[in-house]
């Protein structure tokens, strides 16, 4: 028989009340420990533990509860210390001693139960040596295995003497049961000792150490690589570590952020990091030695060193020479602003500039635009401050040599001159192949991409455009302008040029010093006559593919810009250089320092331990820095994908460099770490003692450290306030030895029992913290935590210290929008989610969880005035909070690392719901998750009315409140490649990024490029709503319309109409837009009014088109859409700017990555039941999935939820990546996802439209319920609920002239009827004139709240055993089986139950109203428009 050990619950009190009276009832107890209570113990205890027996789980054998303090002396263990320092030679201090709070244990099985609860506190707690156990002298229990410490022999005067007399210790150590190791060096006899050790560990060892052979590691040894062994009590090998002084330096310094460690070398004593660091070496990094809660500013900046100049290019190219796809590529990767004649001109128009003026007025006449004019609009764009900064591509222009030759005279010379070179008969051959499907718009090339069935290619048609003959006129004007513009550009023109000078006008003037104008033009003018001139000109091969031509079109730019820098050439405007700045007066080469600089590390190459032995790993530590007593760090690597060991938790992880892809974690220890616990030690800060010491730590942090200064001398305010009274700011100091290496800064000012409530009512901190078992005075908040990265394996101890000298049970982490989480908060504290509220709708008096106290209260009279007015942030819906906590208890159980290289591509909802659910596992710290989306969160979104809303994207204010942005990594990039074999990806930018596991969650958007010829070219004035950056382009190009240029919005999705909206909300007249297309709102009324209020606005609306391609014109600008209608004839829509906004496919590049990688895509990304692709490293989900055909009938995923896909989606993640997993568990069946899907936007005519709907919806069985209208005489709220035959909610729609809740509505979708108060039968007795205000009444509040389906499921269980409940659904199951169909047994159950349950029986109505009630109670913060009854009133 044996005993189980375990954490202990709540719901142990019965087993242990009982254990009690079994083993001399509670007044034995009472009178030994004090008043008790075992919830109290359990949730404020220091650690619980529980033992029960083997064979009979539910009988308890034992219960312990630990603290770091004797009992009575809550605020602090100083006089024990002092007690223990003065009567008995015991080592004993705060970091490895723990006190006995309560023991029980089973009498007939005392002694083994109590040894394994201790064995068991030591395993769980390495750091602790001793557990001490204080006892009135009078008592007679022995407590077995406890050493009675003899009486202590103390002078009279003794402190102690007065205080501990009557006392009684006993005394466990950790050496009487887990002896520590003994370590000497290796040598080969111990290999008989270690082969089983290795045998049974060999899986695991291999992959995180590689291949060895342990006989040859053994023999190996020398001055540079040694191995020790740990022995047992019976002097055996039970362990060994294998060290080396050969570390490869220079990978690990590329490769990870390694300043606070002077990346692991010895520095010379004159080039300090500090010194390094200043030279951009360490700018993005923490101060060494210091991890804090604010964002540093940047450090005032040395004068700068001029750097590369924003690039200067002109290309030019024959008609479908693939220019316009080059000019794509040179913006992506250059970050150049791409200009074309035709934009200049019609923006310099809509403008009404005075050169746009005058060629208004050109162009009115009939005339062509002279070259001189479109220089001048031309000369004026490129001196905007866009260009100036980021540089410029001009496509297009020149194209004659008058023009060439004005650029010239007006100073405009670019760095280069691109001639994409395409032989004419190519081009001819790629225009003239080109062929339409006028069925499909699908195009095909006869050549290159024929259809391979016959019957499509008889019907095929060839653009008017695409003729040989037209195609060659205008191959030889392009050759004419080319022939007479090279020269200019080559070095043969014999002009005079001003060689890289960019002025910002015609006169040349730039930001120059007054009166120095003359003299820097002077300097920067270089005449070169004749021949001299220099050669710009770069011609490039064309007649390849676009990847291709790319690679020579990107080396000829970067060779010169290179030689631009090379030459020392300036810009006489607009300085560029570069981020990253040099002072004058520091001369450091980091790379050289480094390369000179000696090792200053070691690394464990091998470590191996028994189980028996698994927490004494530490033992090895100290003789490992023997073996090399020059070096000062030990590191550790291991695979990202390997769970932690005992052995690391004495050391510190080392953030990686973005875009690294070393494929394992490091981990470093130095050794002052290693002894630190001997002398470690917080205290409340005192200026005379620990003031100096703080500017080091501090400094060059700008507001965060001035901040900091501020709270300390805040809490100095209050130091002559004892901690037993407890201080409304106090700061505590951590020391080793004197020296400060941490600070904590901490107040009550938002833990007072109102603000505590207010917590409760806006973060789901209940479902971690029992409320009831910590009073008010006992909970603050830390507003500061600074620790040096040498010491952060101590960041626990520091907090249970301040903990303990606070008398703090709960301690609180408060994030304002725009501030940072400190690594040493995220990694140690358990983040808390915001609750979803319910939305205030207009009228109603703001939700009271909004309304934030700021008083503090000690649950005792006269203690609420405040000595100290500290800064307390307010949040609101739209500005959140994040909140992170830690208790006593949690202290015991650290979060485990788990460091997988986790990527995400695409921030939709899916994906930002699978990152959430990731980072609030509470017991885990995500390390190493990487969020891959252009504009990455899009935080700052701004109003994008263009755009549909899904409902379950968080919120800006809820995304303050998850904190997302700072526990991930964020790359404003797009997915590029996908190496399944690597395990990499290529992103947009040609940065690399490594993942042990990839999730796709791109969702879908605008599939026009792929279905429509030309979408895809690169024409001007062609736009795709497929996100908001998509959204924010189209609006941009607004400003250069002119009040004649047509729009074109063209698809069927809803961004259809919103993107009509958003034109005509930035100012776009109706009848300036063609909207081809349309989207269903679900409704037939709806589509009509929709109709009207387009009509009213004067879009013009036009149906039965199918789009077939671009058209543009010779200067790829947007000419008009070609369709088919329906008869198969062509029409065509003019227009200048198109919006594509079509039916959601998708993306081209995520298609290609899918497709090209071998993933099976069939319409959509296949997926197994736990959202696994073919790959067993790559998920996806969210719109993008579907399941295989092998499981019939199952819904397309994009009429999911995306959010509770997203949540699905990592759940099957963490089967894989959690180390406390059970592995991945396959369910039999696909999931079924049964949460609405929310969409929301405005519509054209002031209207606003919301559609929630449940995934699976027949129409035919369903009944829809109408309220309300639009127009004169209505409420202008139309609203349509469709319920099923069961009487469940399953779509509600709105269309009205002002916003509604949403989010509230969507509570209301796949709910029974009944529990909506009967609204079926209300509506059909016609007492229901307007959903809306329906679900506004007072009763409403309660579904919305967050913890409704609570209430939901509880109901349901109860019922499930109810006599009452049982009848009705015996008399429904016995109809079901007669074959009765759903609307009839939806009757019978309406009568059975009757109007409010009056047909129910008693018991069960009173059942119900009693768990209704107590909901209400419960959560009455924040439903207080309920009168609730007293609890005794209730019959």
């Amino acid at each position: 028989m044996s005993v189980l050990i375990r954490r202990s619950e709540i719901e142990d009190q019965k087993g242990l009340t009982a254990l009690i009276s079994k083993s001399g009832g509670p007044s034995t107890y009472r009178k030994r420990f004090g008043s008790y209570n075992f919830a109290q113990l359990i949730e404020s205890g220091f650690i619980s533990l529980t033992a029960s027996h083997s064979e009979q789980r539910k009988r308890l054998l034992g219960y312990l509860t630990l603290n770091d303090s004797p009992r009575g002396y809550s605020h602090g263990s100083e006089k024990w210390l002092a007690y223990f320092q003065e009567a008995y030679e015991v080592d004993t201090h705060s970091s490895n001693t723990l006190w006995v709070d309560f023991l029980v244990a089973d009498e007939e099985m005392a002694a083994e139960t109590l040894q394994t609860m201790l064995t068991t506190v030591y395993d769980a707690l390495p750091s602790i040596d001793y557990i001490v156990m204080n006892l009135d002298a009078n008592d007679e229990n022995a407590a077995l295995t406890f050493d009675t410490l003899p009486e202590a022999s103390l002078a009279d005067d003794s402190e102690a003497a007065s205080d501990f007399s009557s006392m009684v210790f006993k005394l466990h150590t950790r050496e009487s049961v887990i002896p520590t190791l003994s370590i000497r060096a290796a040598c080969v006899e111990d290999h008989d000792d270690l082969v089983p050790i290795f045998d049974q560990q060999s899986e695991v060892l291999s992959s995180n150490y590689g291949d060895f052979f342990l006989a040859e590691m053994i023999a190996a040894q020398d001055k540079g690589n040694k191995a020790l062994v740990g022995l047992n009590k019976q002097d055996r090998a039970c362990g060994l570590m294998a060290v080396s002084n050969d570390v490869e330096l220079t990978m690990l310094q590329t490769c990870f952020h390694l300043e606070s460690y002077d990346y692991l070398c010895k520095l010379p004593e004159d080039e300090t990091y500090d010194q390094l660091a200043m030279q951009g070496g360490a700018v993005e990094d923490d101060l060494k030695g210091l991890d804090i809660e604010e964002e540093k500013e940047e450090v005032e900046a040395p004068p700068p060193v001029l750097a590369k100049e924003p690039p200067r290019i002109i290309i030019a190219g024959a008609p479908a020479s693939g220019k316009g796809t080059q000019c794509e590529m040179l913006v992506e990767k250059y970050d150049v602003v791409h200009l074309s004649t035709g934009d200049m001109l019609r923006a310099a128009v809509a403008a009404e500039t005075d050169v746009g003026l005058q060629a208004k007025e050109v162009m009115e006449s009939g005339n062509l635009v002279p070259d001189e004019l479109i220089t001048k609009i031309i000369v004026d764009r490129l001196a905007q401050p866009d260009c100036q900064s980021k540089g410029w591509l001009l496509d297009g222009f020149p194209r004659t040599r008058a023009q060439a030759d004005s650029l010239a005279e007006n100073g405009i010379v670019p760095h280069i001159f691109l001639l994409l070179n395409v032989p004419d008969e190519d081009i001819v051959a790629r225009v003239t192949g080109r062929r339409l499907d006028p069925e499909t718009g699908k195009i095909y090339h006869v050549t290159f991409n024929p259809p391979e069935d016959e019957e499509i290619a008889a019907r095929l048609t060839q653009r008017a455009d695409d003729t040989e003959e037209k195609c060659r006129v205008r191959l030889s004007t392009y050759h004419e302008n080319v022939v007479a513009i090279t020269p200019c550009y080559d070095g043969s023109g014999g002009e005079t040029v001003k060689a890289g000078v960019s002025f910002s006008g015609e006169d040349g003037g730039g930001d120059v010093e007054e009166g120095k104008q003359d003299e820097k033009v002077e300097d920067l003018v270089v005449e070169v006559p004749g021949d001299a001139s220099p050669n710009l000109l770069r011609e490039i091969d064309g007649a390849r593919g676009k990847a291709d031509v790319f690679v020579d079109v990107a080396k000829a730019v970067d060779d010169v810009l290179a030689s631009v820098v090379t030459s020392g050439e300036l810009s006489s405007v607009g300085v560029y250089s570069t981020k990253t700045m040099t002072p004058v007066d520091v001369k450091i080469d980091l790379e050289e320092t480094l390369a000179e600089a000696e090792s200053n590390c070691f690394s464990i190459t091998l470590f191996c331990l028994d189980s028996e032995s698994g927490s004494r790993s530490i033992d090895f530590l100290p003789h490992a820095f023997r073996a090399f007593p020059d070096r000062d760090y030990c590191i550790l690597t291991v695979p990202s994908s390997a769970s932690e060991t005992p052995l690391l938790s004495s050391f510190s992880p080392v953030r990686s460099k973005s875009g690294s892809t070393f494929s394992h974690c490091l981990y470093v220890l130095h050794k002052d770490a290693l002894f630190a616990h001997q002398y470690l030690k917080v205290e409340r800060f005192v200026e005379a003692d620990h003031g100096p010491a703080i500017p080091r730590l501090i400094r060059s942090m700008g507001e965060g450290g001035g901040k900091i200064r501020d709270l300390i001398d805040m809490s100095k305010q209050e130091d002559d306030v004892p901690l037993d009274e407890n201080p409304n700011v106090i700061s505590f100091a951590a020391t080793v030895g004197g020296n400060v290496i941490g600070l904590v800064v901490a107040h009550r000012k938002t833990t007072g029992v109102e603000d505590i409530n207010w917590l409760r009512s806006n973060y789901h901190a209940e479902d971690f913290i029992a409320y009831d078992r910590h009073r008010a005075r006992n909970q603050a908040t830390v507003s500061a935590f600074a620790i040096s990265p040498t010491y952060a394996g101590y960041a626990r101890f520091v907090v249970r210290e301040v903990m303990r000298l606070f008398d703090k049970t709960v301690l609180y982490y408060e994030t304002k929008p725009g501030e940072s989480v400190p690594s040493i908060i995220s990694s140690q504290f358990v983040p808390i989610k915001p609750r979803k509220r319910a939305q205030p709708f207009e009228g109603q008096e703001d939700v009271p969880m909004w309304k934030r106290s700021v008083k503090v209260s000690d649950d005792e009279e006269g203690k609420e005035e405040e000595k100290v007015d500290v800064e307390v942030f307010e949040p609101t819906p739209d500005k959140g909070m994040g909140l992170h906590f830690i208790t006593k208890r949690l202290l015991t159980e650290p979060k485990i690392n788990c460091n997988s290289k986790i990527v995400v591509v695409g921030a939709s909802t899916a994906g930002i719901s699978f990152i959430e659910t990731l980072l609030f596992t509470p017991y885990l710290n995500f390390t190493n998750i990487s969020l891959v989306s252009p504009g990455g969160l899009n935080l700052d979104s701004g109003d994008n009315t263009m755009l549909a809303k899904d409902e379950d994207y968080p919120s800006p204010g809820r995304m303050v409140g998850l904190g997302l942005q700072n526990k991930i990594r964020i790359a404003d990039a797009s997915l590029l490649e996908l190496d399944r074999e690597a395990k990499a990806i290529v992103l947009s930018d040609e940065s690399i990024l490594p993942y042990d596991v990839l999730i796709l969650t791109t969702g879908r958007s605008d599939a026009s490029v792929k279905k429509v010829e030309g979408a895809g070219d690169g024409a001007d004035g062609v736009f795709f709503m497929d996100g908001v950056e998509g959204s924010k382009a189209a609006l941009a190009a607004v400003e250069y319309l002119t009040p004649k240029d047509k729009v074109c919005v063209y698809g069927n999705a809803l961004e259809s109409l919103t993107s009509v909206t958003g034109l005509l909300k930035a100012g776009v007249k109706g009848s300036q837009i063609v909207l081809v297309g349309g989207s269903d709102l679900g409704d037939a009324g709806m589509n009509d009014a929709l109709l009207g209020a387009m009509d009213a606005e004067g879009v013009e609306v036009r149906v039965g088109l199918k789009a077939v391609s671009v058209l543009s014109d010779v200067e790829q600008c947007v000419e008009g859409l070609m369709c088919v209608d329906e008869s198969g004839s062509s029409v065509t829509v003019e227009c200048r700017m198109l919006v594509f906004a079509d039916a959601h496919d998708c993306s081209p590049a995520v298609f290609s990555c899918c497709n090209g990688s071998g993933l099976v895509y069939d319409g959509a990304l296949v997926v197994t039941k736990t959202f696994k692709t073919v790959d067993p490293n790559i998920y996806s989900g969210g719109t993008m999935t579907k399941f295989s055909r092998t499981f019939k009938r199952q819904p397309k995923h994009s009429r999911y939820c995306s959010k509770e896909t997203g949540t699905y989606l990592a759940e099957c993640v963490l089967m894989s990546v959690d180390p406390l997993s059970g592995g991945v568990v396959e369910p039999a069946e696909p999931p079924t996802f049964s949460a609405p899907r929310s969409v929301s936007c405005a519509l054209p005519g002031g209207l606003f439209y919301s559609r929630i709907s449940l995934p699976v919806i027949n129409p035919l069985t369903t009944t829809n319920m109408i309220t309300g209208g639009l127009g004169e005489g209505t409420c202008n709220r139309y609203c349509v609920l469709k319920t099923d035959p069961r009487g469940v909610v399953v779509e509600f729609i709105y269309l009205g002239t002002a916003e509604v809740q949403v989010q509230n509505l969507s509570n209301v979708v796949g709910l029974q009827e009944a529990y909506l108060n009967s609204c079926v039968g209300a509506y059909n007795k016609g007492n229901v004139s307007d959903w809306i205000d329906f679900f506004r009444a007072d009763w409403s509040t309660a579904i919305f709240h967050d913890r409704f389906p609570l209430l939901h499921s509880s109901l349901r269980g109860l019922l499930s055993s109810d006599e009452g409940a049982f009848d009705v659904s015996l008399m429904l199951t016995r109809m079901l089986e007669e074959g009765k169909d759903d609307e009839t047994l939806n009757s019978l159950r309406i009568n059975a139950v009757g109007p409010g349950g009056t047909m129910l029986m008693p018991s069960t109505k009173k059942m119900v109203e009693a768990n209704g009630i107590e909901f209400l109670r419960k959560n009455k913060v924040v439903l207080n428009r309920f009168k609730l009854p007293e609890r005794n009133t209730l019959e």
